[in-house]
């Protein structure tokens, strides 16, 4: 009994070092760029030293649980999706999927079909940021997943496109249940933002043009747009995991 103690303990302890060894990994892989921005949402938050160390290390042990203990997560492609989806057993499987995939993407800030830990920490402290109200980081995250082309601006298509998978993952009540309803609603939308976001009437939408509607917004209902609701997002990234759509080495 002891020996097995014994052996439990050490490897208790190898796993520990591994994983503090990873951690430093991480930190290594970011520039002094993206670092600079890492603080300055920390500020941002309000973080303290000592929050700012501990928030570092929440952020590296969320990553590498979500890695399985790499420094690279690599999303699903279209055909992996599609065979995962072809396994469900029920529709709120499928819709679990859908949105753990659509959430997946908002981490992809340069589209390339992984995160690295920069992205991932950046666009956790946008959520953050975003659910304590402020408007920079709803716009930063409205770009980030509306913007799949990444010219800076956002058109009606990618409007419609991001409601279309806000529907099919059922993130928005499960929405009208007639076709030719949701596709008019989502239209609706894309309009709606056009109306009141698009000052100087081009047909596109930039960044300054989106925060200014958001402003406006909160100054007339004193909040935002629910974007995004950081515990139910992870909990979407969680279940897609579960569901077949794991990272691979």
């Amino acid at each position: 009994q002891r020996i097995q103690f014994s052996l439990k303990k050490n490897l208790i302890i190898q796993a520990a070092m591994r994983r503090e060894g990873l951690k430093l990994r991480l930190r290594q892989t970011i520039s002094d760029e993206q670092r600079e921005r890492l603080l300055y949402h920390m500020d941002a938050l309000g973080l303290n030293d000592s929050q700012r160390i501990a928030y570092q290390q929440k952020l590296s042990d969320m990553f590498l649980h979500l890695c399985n203990d790499d420094l690279l997560f690599r999303l699903p492609t279209q055909e992996e999706h599609a065979a995962a989806l072809a396994n469900v057993q029920s529709a709120e499987e499928r819709e679990a999927l859908i949105a753990g995939r659509t959430f997946m993407s908002i981490f992809d800030q340069d589209k390339d079909g992984t995160w690295e830990f920069h992205e991932f920490a950046e666009t956790y402290l946008l959520l953050a940021r975003a659910t304590h109200g402020s408007v920079e980081a709803n716009t930063d995250l409205l770009f980030q997943a509306l913007d799949r082309n990444k010219d800076g601006v956002l058109q009606s298509s990618e409007i419609v496109t991001w409601y279309e998978r806000l529907y099919a993952a059922g993130v928005l009540g499960g929405g009208p249940s007639n076709k030719s309803m949701r596709d008019e609603t989502t239209h609706n939308m894309a309009d709606f933002f056009m109306t009141h976001a698009d000052a100087n009437a081009d047909g596109r939408l930039t960044k300054s043009e989106i925060t200014e509607m958001f402003k406006k917004m909160r100054e007339k209902n004193g909040r935002i747009l629910d974007i995004v609701d950081i515990t139910k997002q992870y909990r979407w990234l969680q279940a897609a995991q579960k569901k077949g759509l794991k990272h691979d080495r």
